[in-house]
C-alpha cells in the first residue's frame, strides 16, 4: 500500500484511541504498528500535522521534533507556516526556528517570512532574519 494511502488513515486511527471498546482500541492500534513498519517517515509526518493541530504543548513538542528532522519535514512548511499568525509569541518563535532548520529545502517558506518582518516583538523578526539565511534568502 503506498505510503500516501495509509497515512490518510492515521487521524481517524488516532480518534479511536479514544473509543472505549477495547476491540476497537486493540485493532486500530495493530494498524498504526503495520503502518508504521511499512511507512516510517511518513507515519512520522502525518502525526506531526495531527498535533500541529492540536493543543499548545502538543504543537511546541512537534514543532522540536520536527526541527531535528530538518529536510525531511519539509513537506510541513504550509502547515508551520499557518501557525506564523499565532498570538503565542514562543510558539512562532519556536516556528520559526523550525522552518530554518529545513535549510534551503523549506525555501516555500520565505514570502512568509519576509512578510512578517515587521513582528512587534524584535526577537522574533531577527529569528525571521536568521531563518530567512538559513533558507538561501537574502532579507
Amino acid at each position: 500500500m503506498p505510503a500516501s494511502v495509509a497515512t490518510t488513515a492515521l487521524p481517524a486511527l488516532q480518534h479511536l484511541a479514544h473509543d472505549p471498546a477495547q476491540y476497537v482500541l486493540t485493532r486500530a492500534g495493530y494498524a498504526v504498528q503495520r503502518i508504521q513498519t511499512a511507512h516510517p517517515m511518513a507515519t512520522e509526518l502525518a502525526v506531526a500535522r495531527y498535533m500541529l493541530a492540536s493543543d499548545r504543548g502538543s504543537r511546541m513538542y512537534t514543532l522540536h521534533k520536527l526541527a531535528m528532522l530538518g529536510p525531511q519535514a519539509e513537506s510541513l512548511t504550509p502547515d508551520l507556516i499557518a501557525l506564523l499568525d499565532s498570538p503565542d509569541n514562543l510558539l512562532r518563535y519556536t516556528t520559526i526556528e523550525t522552518l530554518a532548520s529545513f535549510g534551503p529545502a523549506g525555501r516555500s517558506a520565505a514570502p512568509a517570512l519576509r512578510a512578517r518582518l515587521t513582528d512587534r516583538e524584535p526577537v522574533i523578526q531577527d529569528a525571521e532574519r536568521y531563518a530567512l539565511q538559513r533558507l538561501g534568502e537574502k532579507e
